[in-house]
């Protein structure tokens, strides 16, 4: 399965939603109904799973387009600075397919505006 390997640049405190596709081996979209799908934020420190999302409890949701889908962790408030890598798995029919990693590099939370003088 295919899964984008390029590195997401977001500040921690915005919320984390991301759309996403799923596609075969030749980079086709193919649909995704009657897949469970889990996305795992690992916290690049501890290494363990910072936050996890699923189509079992609703925070992964399918859209109307083919192979498309969101993945809704909600805000990133307190979550850790740096590159977390970011896992997904697909399950159908018992059988589950791992993909790539990718990376969210997360930086500091802070805005600054800057003044017109």
């Amino acid at each position: 399965m295919s899964c984008n390997t390029n590195t997401l640049y977001i500040k921690t405190g915005a919320t984390v939603q991301l759309t996403c596709v799923y596609k075969n081996d030749v980079g086709e979209l193919i649909s995704a109904e009657g897949l469970q799908i889990d996305v795992d934020f690992i916290d690049p420190k501890t290494k363990q799973v910072l936050k996890s999302t699923s189509t079992v409890d609703g925070s992964i949701y399918l859209t109307h387009n083919l192979g498309e889908y969101v993945v809704d962790a909600g805000s990133s408030t307190g979550w850790p600075v740096g590159n977390m890598p970011v896992d997904i798995l697909y399950t159908a029919n018992g059988v589950s397919q791992p993909t790539t990693d990718f990376i969210i590099n997360f930086s500091e939370g802070r805005t600054t505006a800057m003044s017109s003088t």
